[in-house]
């Protein structure tokens, strides 16, 4: 659109931008909107004690032994009773509504193992509290640049 509006300049015809779009029919924003997302910016001053305290303990990130939640839950139960199946005692597995948590395959392992499934209220993070808890504590000592030794 704008190569026109340049064209039509040169041979001496002004034209908008937005009657350019109107008689292409064409959104105006479409036109020169260009979205550009910045590359995230990861300090590794904060992100270098994070990465060694999960590395230092496993079950403080599982995402760092699995992949998936499937892989997850399954490390964890190995972690907790030392082997896989069904437990003796059903607990509570309390997730957000995250697609992952409502998938087929998540919830028929979670009750192959015996679980039980309770999923927070949507956008009422509170409900999930000791994980909250952890996610701010940690963005508390990042903001700080705490060192975590313990």
């Amino acid at each position: 659109m704008v190569a026109i509006q340049q064209g039509l300049m040169a041979d001496g015809f002004e034209v908008s931008m937005a009657k350019l779009c109107r008689w292409f029919g064409v959104a105006r924003r479409s036109v020169y909107y260009r979205p550009s997302k910045a590359p995230p910016k990861v300090k590794p001053e904060l992100a270098e004690p994070i990465r060694v305290l999960i590395e230092a303990e496993p079950s403080f990130g599982y995402r760092t032994v699995a992949g998936t939640a499937v892989a997850a839950l399954e490390q964890a139960q190995i972690t907790r009773f030392g082997t896989l199946g069904r437990v003796e005692e059903p607990f509570l597995l309390r997730s957000d509504n995250g697609l992952v948590f409502t998938s087929r395959k998540y919830t028929r392992l979670v009750r192959s193992y015996g679980l039980k499934q309770e999923f927070i209220t949507p956008h009422c993070p509170q409900r999930n509290g000791i994980v909250e808890r952890v996610i701010r504590t940690l963005k508390e000592q990042c903001a700080h640049r705490h060192r975590f030794e313990s």
